[in-house]
């Protein structure tokens, strides 16, 4: 079956798939907390499984906590060896 141009643009929460800068925020943290539990568990769980909208708050979570852990790295690093 054929899809319409408006099923093809939305994203799995039925949603545009790009509409303002906290949609993808939010969509980009979601993709970090759902590639973080795949790594975890070592591709045995498909991501697709993972991205649904039973895990998205796990997943928006996880997401933020990973980005900020790894802002906190490259911070740490720029200040150590490139400003002191």
């Amino acid at each position: 079956m054929r899809e319409s141009v408006e099923t093809k643009n939305k994203n799995i929460y039925g949603k545009p798939e790009i509409s303002s800068g906290h949609d993808i925020a939010m969509t980009s943290s979601q993709w970090f907390g759902a590639a973080f539990f795949y790594l975890i568990n070592l591709g045995r769980i498909p991501m697709k499984e993972l991205w649904t909208k039973k895990h998205s708050r796990r997943n928006l979570w996880i997401g933020y906590l990973v980005k900020l852990i790894v802002m906190v790295v490259v911070v740490y690093f720029v200040w150590t060896y490139f400003l002191v």
